[in-house]
């Protein structure tokens, strides 16, 4: 789950346990000097503030929503924080399939020569030690294990 996806289940849960008149209410999201993200219903002293719409829950999350509410003896519907900042989603997806296309390259550079060389600015090849070899395979493979 991203950051930015958890935040929003987090405020939804928060105006969902809130009551249906918090929807009605305007809500502030900020990052403050430390980095962390806010959410509240007034924006902060220094006015840098970013208004975010709610909306209702498509059906599908809704009636996902619903089922895990009625076990929890609520009947209101969830709600998400929908931010004016356009979905970085496909950009992230991207990044993913170049990092794992990129350890895929890499073992399949690496592995099958047991002598691996880096070209400097200068054009001098600069041969690997074993052990710098072996990282730079380990170094492919969590980059599979972590985007393919």
């Amino acid at each position: 789950m991203t950051k930015k996806m958890a935040w929003a289940v987090a405020l939804g849960l928060t105006l969902a346990m809130a009551g249906p008149a918090a929807a009605q209410n305007k809500v502030y999201k900020w990052t403050d000097e430390n980095g962390v993200v806010h959410f509240s219903k007034t924006p902060p002293p220094e006015g840098q503030a970013e208004q975010v719409r709610l909306r209702r829950a498509p059906p599908a999350a809704a009636e996902a929503a619903a089922q895990a509410e009625a076990s929890a003896g609520s009947e209101d519907q969830e709600l998400f924080a929908e931010s004016d900042q356009p979905d970085n989603s496909g950009i992230e997806r991207e990044n993913r399939e170049r990092a794992c296309q990129k350890g895929r390259n890499m073992i399949e550079q690496i592995e099958p020569r047991p002598r691996v060389f880096r070209v400097d600015a200068e054009g001098n090849r600069t041969y690997l030690s074993d052990e710098e070899r072996l990282d730079l395979l380990e170094e492919a493979r969590q980059l599979i294990a972590d985007n393919c």
